[in-house]
């Protein structure tokens, strides 16, 4: 049968701490698979293993649910109850992939610009997005979902042309699909 332990701690980037040690008791031969959960924003790495070793995390998806498999590590496998070891975790580095899309519609009476930022964001969350726009569009409307703070400054360059550095603060750490949307009609 299974047995399900689950527990918080407190962010520990860089920091290890004691794999569980479940003992059954008067119980000749204890085998058992260990299955590591962890925030898509942090790796997890086994360290002095004693009496087990890591295995394929899909020799366990016969018995962890679907649901649970893409927060799942690292898998360990014990032939004995006498195992040990420490586990590290380390924050991963989120990996940004922007596609940018520019439209530019000019009329007798008006020039509208539209810039879109189409950004997917993997391997970890991130709370601050980062880029530089020509300085005509210093008072264009920026818009972005989760948007807590947004900061426009100006960046000297050294190639002769003016830009400025917008900063946008999130509420949240954001993975996945992110659209920062910029706006000016002039």
């Amino acid at each position: 049968f299974q047995v399900t332990v689950r527990g918080r701690l407190p962010r520990l980037a860089g920091q290890q701490f004691p794999i569980p040690r479940l003992v059954v008791r008067d119980v000749a031969k204890q085998e058992g698979d260990l299955v590591v959960q962890v925030d898509p924003s942090v790796d997890v790495r086994p360290e002095q293993l004693q009496g087990c070793e890591p295995v394929l995390l899909n020799r366990t998806y016969g018995w962890l649910n679907e649901s649970q498999r893409p927060l799942a590590r690292l898998a360990l496998h014990h032939r004995t109850d006498a195992y040990s070891g420490q586990l590290k975790l380390a924050p991963r580095q989120p990996r940004v992939t922007v596609v940018t899309v520019t439209n530019v519609r000019v009329t007798g009476r008006s020039i509208a610009e539209t810039v879109m930022l189409e950004m997917r964001i993997e391997e970890a969350g991130i709370r601050e997005v980062v880029f530089t726009l020509p300085a005509a569009l210093r008072t264009a409307r920026i818009s972005a979902p989760l948007l807590r703070q947004k900061r426009i400054e100006p960046l000297a360059n050294g190639d002769g042309e003016a830009r400025v550095r917008v900063r946008l603060e999130l509420q949240d750490e954001v993975m996945g699909q992110f659209r920062v949307l910029i706006e000016q009609d002039r």
